[in-house]
């Protein structure tokens, strides 16, 4: 009882800690904003050639901006009963439409207790990854000891087991992607890390068979 006590009030610091994380983090970006607003509009005055690849930088970075203040405003999200092939579905409905590379194997039904704006944008980083870097995958759903396990197989180049725990981190992020026309901000893997370390799940990097990556993300069953 004194363990689980422990372990309880622990979590309950853990999830402070992460939330003022979360609060100081959207601060930061917010007031980047403005800033960015008067860079830009200073470039407007340089000359090109160096005009354009200014502009190219600023945009990338309110990119960023948005997409760390979009996963902070997701994660703030309450909590809410998911059907994760039913939101699978639409998923894939949406992003498959427009790339049509996505494919989603029949899975086993399962529901999750999460912020549902955060669920749905972690399953799309992968989704993005996949399409982006390996022209598309497969999505399995699978359930295992009181888990689910959502499954983004592709068959890309595959990832370095030596670069996994890096592309884990904020703005961590493949040889292959830093440039200026492919590279993303480096935020997508580490935004699945994070929703399923706040979630008590799990989110790893695998081989996938005959080649290419396999992304798991394991959530506890409602």
């Amino acid at each position: 009882r004194e363990a689980a006590a422990a372990i309880a009030r622990m979590q309950g610091r853990l999830a402070e800690e992460a939330t003022e994380r979360a609060r100081m983090l959207t601060a930061i970006a917010h007031d980047l904003r403005t800033p960015l607003t008067g860079l830009r509009l200073r470039i407007e005055s340089v000359p090109e050639p160096q005009r354009a690849r200014m502009v190219h930088d600023v945009e990338r970075m309110q990119a960023m901006i948005g997409e760390v203040l979009n996963y902070a405003r997701d994660a703030a999200a309450p909590a809410a009963l998911v059907d994760v092939c039913a939101m699978l579905e639409l998923i894939v409905a949406e992003m498959g439409a427009e790339a049509g590379t996505i494919a989603l194997e029949p899975g086993e039904m399962a529901q999750i207790r999460v912020p549902e704006p955060a669920f749905r944008r972690a399953v799309e980083n992968l989704l993005s990854n996949a399409i982006t870097y390996a022209g598309g995958g497969t999505v399995l759903i699978t359930r295992s000891q009181g888990h689910v396990a959502i499954s983004v197989r592709d068959t890309g180049p595959g990832i370095p087991e030596a670069d996994r725990a890096r592309l884990l981190r904020p703005f961590g992020r493949g040889e292959s992607s830093r440039n200026r026309d492919t590279g993303g901000a480096g935020l997508g893997l580490s935004i699945v890390h994070n929703f399923a370390a706040q979630h008590a799940g799990t989110f790893e990097l695998r081989d996938a068979p005959g080649g290419g990556t396999t992304a798991i993300l394991r959530l506890p069953l409602a």
